[in-house]
């Protein structure tokens, strides 16, 4: 099955957001719950990706994107 460009670059995103919040725990960072938090959340987007199921209020071609930024050291 070949993933929309936009669709495939969110995968991406998400898997590249997961790795560094695993970065920064497996690195000691003191925010262990929000760490834990983001992998949640980039996991369940991942997830929603994958299956090609979008939540309802989401618009698809926004592309919107989430930050890990409050939680950098």
């Amino acid at each position: 099955m070949s993933l929309q460009p936009d669709i495939a670059a969110e995968i991406a995103h998400c898997r590249r957001e997961i790795a560094e919040a695993e970065r920064l725990l497996s690195a000691g960072h003191p925010d262990i719950h929000g760490l834990c938090l983001a992998i949640s959340d980039w996991s369940a987007e991942l997830r929603i990706l994958q299956e090609g199921k979008m939540p309802p209020g989401r618009n698809q071609a926004a592309g919107e994107e989430g930050s890990c930024a409050g939680i950098r050291p």
